[in-house]
């Protein structure tokens, strides 16, 4: 009895006399334990936007076939949703990239630092946002449904899609559209169709 006290006591004494490197271990594990659960959690969201976001995207690609408009054009400006249903009445086939999401303002120790984009045109998107919001960006092309040639570089734009956290998971507040330069200076729709109606019967030709 006596000599298991003695060697609780002098466990105690040695404990003691470590307690400030002991406290440090303790805060330290706790620091990775809540590190790891954030990170899982972002893995977590981040898998839900992409998710989300690639739904949305299989709706545009799909509308000639199912006939129902996607729903991301109701977030698009006006101008941006008709040239969409512009470019669908003229027969257009719509093809999509991956999305590419990240948070919208990644973090660090110096601060808020750039995030890799694939259109170079949004590294800024003009949006005060929530850190905890996620941007991702698609690039969409078109070209006649009967063509099969590679759609030109000029024809691609990139859509861009603010998603925010809310209750039950993610929530797409916005999106935006980059069109090509000969697209983004206020082409007319009207004139838009009729140039696209061209490019259809040119292809029925060949």
């Amino acid at each position: 009895m006596g000599a298991g006290m003695s060697v609780m006591m002098k466990s105690l004494i040695v404990l003691w006399e470590h307690r400030f490197a002991l406290t440090l271990i303790v805060l330290a594990m706790a620091f990775l334990t809540i590190t790891a659960g954030r990170q899982l959690q972002r893995y977590g969201d981040y898998k839900e936007v992409v998710r989300h976001q690639g739904d949305q995207n299989a709706q545009l690609v799909n509308w000639a076939i199912s006939g129902e408009r996607p729903v991301l054009l109701d977030q698009l400006l006006a101008s941006d949703a008709d040239r969409f249903v512009s470019l669908n009445t003229a027969e257009m086939k719509f093809a999509v990239s991956d999305p590419v999401c990240h948070p919208h303002r990644p973090r660090s120790f110096i601060g808020s630092r750039p995030h890799p984009t694939m259109c170079p045109h949004t590294l800024h998107t003009g949006e005060e946002t929530n850190p905890s919001d996620y941007v991702c960006e698609t690039a969409v092309s078109w070209s006649p449904r009967d063509q099969k040639k590679a759609v030109p570089e000029k024809e691609t734009a990139c859509l861009v899609t603010i998603w925010t956290p809310e209750k039950q998971g993610y929530k797409s507040v916005k999106a935006t559209m980059f069109w090509p330069a000969h697209l983004s200076s206020g082409t007319d729709t009207a004139a838009e169709s009729a140039r696209l109606e061209g490019v259809k019967s040119a292809s029925a030709d060949h």
